[in-house]
């Protein structure tokens, strides 16, 4: 069950609303979320480009995980209200379906300057009011041969939501646990680290959203074979979107830090669009560049679809080849919104 237009512009709390705050309230036996947070929460994109602006990145790429999100082009931050919520913005998961559950499959490679960049990614997502859980087996690799740089984890990502005073300015976090097995020149080594994100969203008579996502702050780190130590890196990216009649929603997004890896870094921008038809059928498309990057400077497109049948949603999105990278495609079945 999705909130509606006119329950939220009403005075009176929608269901979603009751159910999310009484169970926190279950929880945690109070609910006093005071004016200091809220004015945190407000600055944080602000903190978010003192913070990350400046990061460079060690080995940190932002994947279009979902078919959804990759149709769109990556154009997702401030949209995220379906079973990749977790990873685009887990505050998102309060504007989402009462219930939600979904699955996705990806791969996407590039060729920078003869160093192979490679992103996998396969998982299992379930949602309920103001919580979440997600099981996601990622890999990322750069290099090519002897000098191949990789790393896999098993990642087990918690979302909590928390509204706030302001209507419909949602504040969630993921705490991640992540089993890591890194690859240097063929020789492999294992440890586990863990890392928490923060997510804002916040919503304006349902037809405007801002997200802010910022990922990673802990840095987590991994052992190489060679006893060095793998950071990922922080990472920052907002977005806007806008809700039109006609089930149709236009996107943009825009990293606020670099990602890349030590030889090459960059900043993406992208643009997305979703068109519902009857409510059972959607068509999504979208572009994507990156600033600060010869190799990827060129615009790059993708398109998808999602088809409706019983209570599932079948989705499919392909990338479109660009400069240095290759086609590349997700796909993904979820509870129908």
């Amino acid at each position: 069950m999705s909130n509606s237009v006119a329950s939220r512009q009403s005075p009176a709390p929608s269901c979603r609303q009751l159910t999310a705050e009484s169970s926190w309230k279950l929880v945690t036996g109070r609910w006093q979320p005071n004016a200091i947070v809220t004015r945190v929460c407000l600055r944080l994109p602000l903190i978010a480009v003192l913070l990350f602006a400046t990061n460079a990145a060690t080995q940190s790429r932002v994947m279009h995980l979902g078919a959804r999100a990759a149709s769109m082009g990556g154009a997702f931050t401030a949209v995220a209200d379906d079973s990749t919520a977790f990873y685009w913005n887990p505050a998102g998961i309060a504007l989402g379906a009462f219930l939600g559950a979904g699955v996705y499959h990806g791969r996407e490679e590039s060729d920078r300057g003869g160093s192979l960049f490679e992103d996998r990614a396969s998982g299992l997502s379930l949602e309920y009011t103001f919580m979440g859980v997600a099981f996601t087996q990622f890999r990322q690799s750069v290099g090519v041969g002897n000098d191949q740089r990789g790393l896999d984890t098993f990642d087990v990502a918690v979302s909590v939501l928390q509204s706030l005073p302001i209507d419909n300015l949602v504040v969630a976090g993921n705490v991640h646990y992540l089993s890591g097995t890194t690859t240097l020149g063929g020789v492999e080594s294992g440890s586990d680290s863990w890392d928490v994100d923060l997510g804002v969203m916040y919503e304006r008579h349902g037809v405007f959203r801002v997200g802010l996502m910022l990922s990673r702050l802990r840095e987590a780190r991994f052992v190489l074979p060679d006893d060095e130590r793998l950071r990922v890196p922080r990472h920052a990216r907002a977005g806007i979107s806008f809700r039109l009649p006609q089930l149709f929603i236009v996107a943009f997004d825009a990293d606020l830090s670099t990602q890349g890896s030590s030889s090459d870094t960059w900043r993406e921008i992208s643009l997305g669009a979703e068109k519902g038809f009857g409510s059972r059928v959607f068509v999504r498309g979208g572009v994507r560049a990156e600033a600060g990057s010869e190799f990827g400077s060129r615009p790059a497109l993708s398109i998808g679809a999602g088809v409706q049948f019983w209570k599932l949603e079948l989705e499919v999105a392909y990338l479109g080849a660009s400069g240095s990278r290759a086609e590349a495609y997700w796909v993904g079945l979820s509870l129908a919104r």
